[in-house]
């Protein structure tokens, strides 16, 4: 559209039309109309945003009266309003539902730690990461923390918590090099890419969990170990604990703890203890397609677990403290029990 020499028409493809109105007063007509457009735009946002408001107040309202009242008189504290305005802003400016459940997870948390400590810190930490986070990246933290912990249990628990884990596998989906690059970048981790930290997924559960992939044996077959190590020789009533710890079946004895760990023994740890791996080393073990049709027959996205882990980014990535912190709050969210972080870095890593 060009302007003529009138100053109330304008000339499309060579014919000048009279449109009754000039220029400027066309020009201020559409700015009116933009203006009052952007007017009722601001008007529906702050209503989302009141909207959110409402919804994430309700939450931590519901959350704080879950606890004791000596945590929310924390209240009172300029800190404790400041990580409050934070979480309130952060689910106004997303609105993702999931985030929501995270920020107030991380609040409860906030409020039940003594200020300047490196916890409050690095969940002060977390709260301003995880809004940058996918899930999936939450994922990828949560996993890598899972495959660092080694969970004390009988084989009907340990396949609870796999259970549990299938919501956490499916949200994983198909991480690309950008997503663990980006994790470096907000301070969950750090990559040595001449450096291979970590083994396989398979090859962690063979190692961590080696009672729970080895086939079953007989009966017969048992007590041959057993007389071969000279275990049932040695200490009768140590020989009759380590036989509680097999599930039996008709003529066959599955192992029925999850892993060989001293929180299993009150007395003799050591004694039970090297027995057990004596066993356990003469059972037969499952191969690693075996183990990789475990997961597969619990999921079918545990194959996408796999592949992750198979991955040299990630085999190469140390997570951080933060990145281990979000990461034990993921978990401890699905199996409904605590997963602390002081835990992680405790001599062992055993839960």
């Amino acid at each position: 559209m060009q302007q003529t020499a009138g100053d109330n028409a304008v000339q499309i493809q060579g014919q000048t039309i009279n449109v009754g109105m000039s220029y400027a007063d066309v020009k201020d007509l559409c700015t009116s109309l933009i203006r009052s457009e952007i007017a009722s735009y601001e008007q529906r946002a702050n209503q989302i945003a009141q909207n959110r408001f409402d919804d994430i107040m309700a939450k931590l309202l519901k959350a704080l009266s879950q606890i004791d009242e000596k945590y929310r008189m924390r209240f009172q504290e300029p800190a404790i309003q400041f990580a409050a305005n934070e979480t309130f802003k952060e689910f106004i400016r997303s609105g993702k539902e999931e985030l929501s459940d995270d920020l107030i997870d991380l609040m409860i948390e906030r409020i039940k730690v003594d200020e300047h400590t490196t916890k409050q810190a690095l969940i002060d930490e977390a709260r301003q990461i995880i809004p940058k986070l996918t899930t999936s990246s939450i994922a990828v933290l949560a996993l890598l923390t899972f495959s660092k912990l080694i969970f004390v249990r009988n084989r009907q628990e340990f396949e609870k918590i796999l259970q549990l884990m299938i919501p956490l596998v499916n949200e994983l989906g198909s991480p690309q090099s950008l997503d663990i690059a980006y994790l470096e970048q907000v301070r969950c981790g750090h990559s040595f890419p001449s450096m291979l930290t970590k083994k396989g997924f398979i090859e962690t559960m063979l190692h961590s969990y080696s009672p729970i992939f080895k086939h079953p044996i007989t009966i017969e077959q048992f007590n041959q170990i057993a007389t071969e190590t000279g275990i049932n020789q040695r200490d009768s009533q140590l020989f009759m604990r380590i036989v509680s710890l097999f599930e039996t079946n008709g003529n066959l004895m599955t192992m029925n703890i999850s892993t060989i760990s001293d929180e299993l023994f009150s007395t003799n740890k050591q004694d039970m203890a090297d027995s057990l791996k004596l066993i356990v080393e003469k059972m037969p073990s499952y191969t690693k397609d075996e183990v990789k049709q475990f997961f597969i027959d619990l999921a079918s996205n545990w194959q996408n677990v796999i592949a992750l882990f198979n991955r040299l980014d990630i085999r190469s990535f140390t997570v951080s403290p933060v990145g281990y912190y979000i990461g034990c709050r993921k978990l401890s969210k699905l199996f409904g029990e605590e997963v602390p972080i002081e835990t992680f870095f405790d001599n062992k890593t055993s839960h």
